[in-house]
């Protein structure tokens, strides 16, 4: 863990800003927003940091389930260092920050291919 003050400070903050780098664009978010179906969705976040978790799976193996399942397990490992960085009074908050961010908006673009909502 970082030493505390401004030293603490700035290396838990640069962690965090090479991880607001890896986020998907606004740019992104409408290109998804236009994705009519699972395959195409997983096929346009294979070339975004998502990709190396989105492969391997084709067909019927290929779910809204298994595709959360593997986006969770992106978020882990890049959260993983953060979370483990802060200080251990902040922990808690810096999970919940974790469970909340990018998971939730790709659970409902998935819900919404699965149930051909617009």
């Amino acid at each position: 863990m970082p030493s505390g003050g401004v030293s603490g400070y700035a290396a838990i903050h640069s962690r965090v800003r090479v991880m607001y780098s890896t986020l998907l664009s606004a740019e992104d978010g409408a290109r998804l927003r236009d994705v009519a179906d699972l395959q195409g969705l997983i096929t346009f976040l294979k070339d975004t940091p998502y990709g190396q978790y989105l492969t391997g799976v084709e067909g019927k193996d290929l779910t809204p389930k298994w595709a959360i399942h593997q986006v969770k397990h992106r978020l882990a490992d890049v959260y993983l260092t953060i979370i483990h960085s802060v200080p251990a009074h902040t922990r808690s908050l810096a999970v919940q920050l974790f469970r909340h961010f990018e998971v939730d908006n790709l659970k409902t673009i998935l819900r919404g291919i699965v149930t051909n909502s617009p």
